[in-house]
């Protein structure tokens, strides 16, 4: 994936902003506050449709405006994206109107990092969202597992009301109505649970490729790998007492995802450098994933990530970056200061300044 032109109006902090030729090594450098984050997410809305900052669509728009668009091109055709504050947002490819279809975008980002490493909730989120992205059968399947967990709380929510209103609680009719749905939950989560050790064994390969001083992985516990169709029918109907007077159901939505150095928890035992590092690699692991199912690279993020890291890691990490990003994508850094990012030369500098884009010539 590569953009070769873009055209942006009344987002954010730009009224109007057009880039073109756009080549593959980015830099673009500011003080902070001139918008170099709300330039990166703008990309990333182009592709994944919502805000990385989970600002409402509503905020994007520039001060006092009531809509904004983006424009780009790329190998795909030409693209357009409309929101308006009544209407919506509305997508086109080659000005014909589209569904909107996430696609996973690598994002070095230290706000999305701490997302990542302090909430089990987020990284799953963070997965979820990879793998749907490339799988469009685990997509579905999602869709339907949490359809279900819903129509479980509905029932348990019904019956409830029924015996706070007449004092009377049929528990069996809600147990076989529980036992329905564990039949399509069962097969469901089998398949959801296999689709997630595949792909993040093949990230944890990736990421053993790319490392020759750190020993990273990412690792998935989950006790429903143990068993077959019919063993997690018994383990989900034995549960029901749990959930109804709980309302904590079982499923894959309560996985773990640990991140581990040496075969150690990083929660324990890891720095912050090991935080920025194992996310750093983690997202170049994700983005030759999306490669190996797609035939594509995606465009890579980085917005001034590279502070905090120890000079010895950060020249380590660098040439990690050399042979794999660098090399393949087509990638947006920005910083505060050009200075702080001497080891590579990008193709393109720009500067932000009053909200317009200059072009630079470090070099």
């Amino acid at each position: 994936m590569r953009i070769r032109e873009l055209k942006a109006v009344h987002y954010r902090n730009f009224p109007e902003l057009e880039l073109r030729d756009l080549r593959q090594k980015i830099l673009i450098y500011g003080k902070n506050g001139s918008g170099k984050s709300n330039f990166l997410e703008l990309l990333y809305f182009s592709y994944v449709y919502r805000s990385f900052k989970n600002h409402r669509e509503i905020h994007l728009c520039e001060y006092n405006e009531n809509f904004f668009s983006v424009k780009l091109s790329d190998q795909s055709g030409e693209k357009k994206i409309i929101y308006f504050r009544d209407k919506g947002k509305k997508i086109f490819l080659n000005e014909e109107k589209q569904n909107p279809i996430p696609r996973f975008i690598p994002f070095l980002s230290s706000k999305i990092m701490i997302q990542f490493t302090s909430s089990l909730d987020f990284r799953r989120s963070f997965l979820d969202y990879l793998i749907s992205s490339v799988d469009e059968e685990y997509k579905a399947n999602l869709k339907q597992y949490f359809f279900i967990l819903k129509e479980k709380k509905v029932i348990a929510a019904r019956s409830f009301t029924r015996n706070n209103a007449d004092k009377k609680f049929d528990i069996n009719s809600v147990r076989n109505g529980f036992e329905m749905l564990n039949e399509s939950l069962g097969k469901i989560l089998v398949k959801i649970v296999k689709k997630r050790e595949l792909y993040i064994n093949l990230i944890n390969g990736f990421m053993k490729e790319f490392q020759t001083f750190w020993n990273y992985d990412l690792h998935y516990g989950t006790d429903y790998l143990k068993y077959d169709e019919s063993e997690l029918l018994y383990i989900l109907n034995s549960a029901f007492e749990k959930e109804i007077y709980s309302k904590r159901y079982s499923g894959c939505h309560n996985d773990q995802f640990t991140l581990r150095k040496d075969g150690e928890l990083i929660e324990n035992e890891g720095s912050f450098a090991d935080y920025k590092l194992f996310f750093a690699l983690l997202n170049i692991a994700c983005s030759y994933l999306v490669e190996r199912v797609t035939g594509e690279f995606p465009i890579f993020l980085s917005d001034d990530y590279f502070y905090e890291i120890d000079d010895q890691n950060r020249k380590i990490f660098f040439e990690i970056l050399k042979n794999t990003v660098l090399m393949n994508m087509q990638c947006f850094f920005t910083l505060s200061s050009p200075k702080n990012l001497p080891e590579i030369n990008f193709e393109t500098v720009y500067k932000i300044e009053d909200n317009n884009f200059y072009l630079v010539d470090l070099y």
